[in-house]
C-alpha cells in the first residue's frame, strides 16, 4: 500500500479476518509537502532468482505531480515482503551530478502522463518529452526495507526524445513546421510490441469554423532503431470525447 504522501507499507500476509493488520514493514519516499504520489504502475516483469530461493519479485513504478519517479521492488521471501525503493535519477550540468529531477524543461515537471513498458525499456511521457529507459535487475537482496537517495544503477536513462515535435513533424509535415496545427500526447502504451502514442490534434481549419476546437485524434506507431525514434505509421480515429 501506498499512500499519497509516498508512506509505503507491506503485509506478510492477510487473513480473511483481516488480522495481522499491525504486522507490517514501513518505509516511504521523502517528499516535500508540495508533492505527492500520482500513479502506481505494476510492470510485468519477472526475474528468475539467482540464490536458488523460492523468492518472488514484483516491480512498480510510482511517479509524482512534480514528475519525480521511483522504482520499488518487493522481494517476498519465506512469506515476508521487502521493499526497495530507488529513485530515478540523471546526470545534467558542468558537475554531473545524479538528481532525481529527470526532466530538464519545467513545463514536464508537472507529473508523468504515462509510461509503457517494452521488454526491459521504461518508457516515461511528460508533457513534451519521452524518455526511454533501460530497466536491469538490482542484485542487491535485502531484508529490511531500503530506500536509496542516490538512485540505483538498475535504471538507466538511454535515450530522451522531443516527442511532439518528432510526431508534428512526421505526420503533418509542412503543416507543422509552419505552425498551423497544435496537437498533445495523450498517452503511450505496447501494443504487438510497437510503442503506440495517442495523439490529439487541432488544425487551423477547426479553429477557424468553430467558436470551440474540435479536437482529433489518431494513432502513432512508432518505431526505435538504435537511439532514432521515427513515425511509422499513423491511424486516424473516429473518435469524438464526451464533454
Amino acid at each position: 500500500m501506498i499512500t499519497p504522501e509516498g508512506e509505503i507499507r507491506t503485509w506478510e500476509n492477510i487473513s480473511l479476518g483481516l488480522g495481522n493488520l499491525d504486522r507490517y514493514l514501513e518505509t516511504d519516499l521523502g517528499l516535500g509537502e508540495d508533492d505527492a504520489v500520482d500513479k502506481l504502475y505494476k510492470l510485468n516483469v519477472s526475474y528468475i532468482s539467482t540464490t536458488g530461493a523460492d523468492n518472488q519479485e514484483h516491480e512498480f513504478v510510482v511517479t509524482t505531480r512534480k514528475s519525480f519517479v521511483f522504482r520499488i521492488s518487493v522481494t517476498i521471501s519465506a512469506g515476508r515482503a521487502t521493499p526497495n525503493v530507488s529513485p530515478f535519477t540523471t546526470s545534467r550540468g558542468m558537475f554531473s551530478r545524479a538528481s532525481p529531477v529527470i526532466f530538464a524543461n519545467e513545463d514536464d515537471r508537472n507529473g508523468v502522463v504515462s509510461i509503457a513498458l517494452k521488454g526491459n525499456e521504461l518508457y516515461l511521457l511528460a508533457w513534451r518529452v519521452l524518455q526511454r529507459w533501460t530497466l536491469s535487475q538490482d542484485n542487491q537482496k535485502v531484508r529490511t526495507p531500503i530506500i536509496s537517495r542516490q538512485g540505483s544503477n538498475s535504471c538507466q536513462l538511454s535515450q530522451e526524445y522531443d516527442i511532439v515535435d518528432l510526431i508534428g513533424e512526421g505526420v503533418f509535415g509542412d503543416e507543422w513546421k509552419q505552425q498551423k496545427v497544435k496537437l498533445e500526447i495523450n498517452d503511450i502504451a505496447n501494443l504487438d510490441d510497437s510503442l503506440v502514442a495517442l495523439v490529439g490534434w487541432v488544425g487551423d481549419e477547426s479553429a477557424s469554423t468553430s467558436d470551440r476546437e474540435q479536437r482529433t485524434y489518431g494513432l502513432a506507431v512508432l518505431e526505435n532503431s538504435g537511439k532514432t525514434l521515427s513515425v511509422s505509421r499513423f491511424i486516424d480515429l473516429a473518435y469524438t470525447p464526451v464533454s
